[in-house]
């Protein structure tokens, strides 16, 4: 089965965006894309690419491979795992 991003990823983007007191405008600034992708992401309308997650892992200095473990579930996972 394919991985698909967990329901709440967009949720827990913008909750570890929020926690470091950075706005959305500052944050797609940093990332290097636009404020929409930011918006459509946080709302879970897009996917976020392997690109887009390594950038933020580094802006917001997390692990990449926990920030990918928490946005894509696969067929085992009851539940998405939480990043703090």
């Amino acid at each position: 089965m394919e991985k698909e991003p967990c329901i709440s990823y967009g949720q827990q983007i913008a909750k570890l965006r929020e926690k470091e007191g950075i706005t959305q405008v500052q944050f797609a600034s940093l990332l290097g894309v636009e404020l929409v992708t930011v918006e459509n992401v946080e709302r879970g309308k897009c996917h976020p690419t392997d690109v887009f997650l390594e950038r933020l892992s580094s802006v917001l200095s997390i692990n990449p491979f926990d920030l990918k473990q928490a946005i894509w579930c696969d067929e085992t996972q009851e539940e998405c795992k939480t990043i703090s």
